[in-house]
């Protein structure tokens, strides 16, 4: 939970092709990544906590544990350009995964399918 994280180049609300990391007040993470624009995917995850979609993951967290919207604080490193940007993306979100290890219980994120990724990379 104390890994720094070293980011370079600038990144805003706008950018796509990201990986982003939640932190709950907790002190738990949830990583994910996506293709459409940072600022939307943290929008839809701070309606799902306000509309108690506790089928979503960080809205489930959020809710059990009386965490508000304001609480959710998010960082978004974006990928590098060029190359298979989806394929890359699978890469990253896995790396980020394992590396702030935040499979449960030690994080947010439910499950991972490693065999996916394997797959990708693979064959």
């Amino acid at each position: 939970m104390g890994t720094p994280i070293i980011i370079r180049g600038y990144y805003t609300c706008a950018t796509t092709f990201a990986i982003y990391r939640i932190k709950c007040p907790c002190g738990l993470m949830y990583v994910r990544q996506t293709s459409r624009t940072v600022r939307e995917r943290i929008r839809e995850h701070k309606s799902a906590i306000r509309t108690k979609k506790v089928e979503q993951t960080v809205a489930s967290h959020f809710v059990e544990k009386g965490h508000g919207v304001q609480q959710l604080k998010y960082q978004a490193p974006t990928m590098r350009r060029g190359g298979d940007r989806t394929k890359g993306l699978l890469k990253k979100e896995a790396m980020w995964i394992i590396k702030l290890e935040t499979l449960t219980p030690q994080g947010l994120n439910r499950e991972y399918n490693l065999q996916a990724i394997f797959r990708v990379y693979c064959f």
